[in-house]
């Protein structure tokens, strides 16, 4: 190696000595310390509900609730256990479907159906894995 290249990689080592340590440490700095997720379908109705349909599922019970005095639907989904596929979208079909939410782990899911869901007589939920294109499970509601 000539007294150049010598000199460089002297040089060269000496930064890296210094940066990859500040490197880790600004790392390890940047990450943040608490994640705090609030799903935006975990919040329930707020005032007086009344249960309209109660469905149970091996993986799930469905609960069609109602505040009085107001139009409109509230799904309550209740996950029992963790389900087996990675990803799992919640579908309202009437005339069309309609995403109205995901699941992820187990625990108690709100989800807002829309009002003009009052124009139909019954409505079918479908869980569905959008990564293999299953259906999971579907429930009919009569409305």
């Amino acid at each position: 190696m000539i007294k150049p290249l010598r000199t460089y990689h002297f040089y060269l080592w000496r930064i890296w000595v210094v940066l990859l340590p500040l490197g880790f440490i600004l790392a390890l700095w940047v990450i943040p310390r608490n994640q705090t997720s609030v799903h935006p379908s975990s919040v329930a109705i707020k005032g007086e509900t009344t249960l309209v349909y109660h469905a149970p599922s091996p993986c799930c019970d469905f609960n069609l609730r109602q505040t009085t005095g107001v139009p409109g639907y509230q799904l309550e989904l209740v996950l029992k256990k963790q389900l087996k596929v990675p990803a799992c979208l919640v579908y309202l079909r009437t005339d069309k479907d309609q995403l109205i939410g995901q699941l992820g782990q187990v625990g108690t899911y709100y989800f807002d159906l829309p009002s003009a869901l009052q124009h139909f007589d019954e409505a079918t939920i479908t869980l569905q894995d959008p990564i293999h294109q299953q259906v999971i499970t579907t429930i009919q509601l009569p409305l």
